[in-house]
């Protein structure tokens, strides 16, 4: 199972790479007021990623939050302690 689970990270590995080297040209965002930021493709998309995964982490992060609080009000409260 470990060598699996290690053969499928490098292949993930490989695969983001190959996407880094074949994408290593720079694009422009362009802000208001005529300001400019000029990046590879690759790290553009690596931060959108990346600000996707932020937002997604701290979105879910009050549900997550509230469950545990009842969870462990409802475990102090069972007779059996479980």
């Amino acid at each position: 199972m470990r060598f699996i689970l290690l053969l499928l990270k490098l292949l993930v590995f490989l695969a983001l790479l190959g996407l880094a080297v074949r994408n290593s040209e720079t694009v422009s965002v362009n802000y208001f007021l005529g300001w400019a930021w000029h990046v590879p493709l690759s790290l553009l998309i690596f931060v959108c990623f990346a600000l996707g995964v932020g937002v997604g982490v701290a979105a879910c992060t009050p549900r997550l939050l509230r469950t545990y609080r009842e969870l462990r009000r409802l475990r102090q409260a069972s007779p059996d302690g479980v």
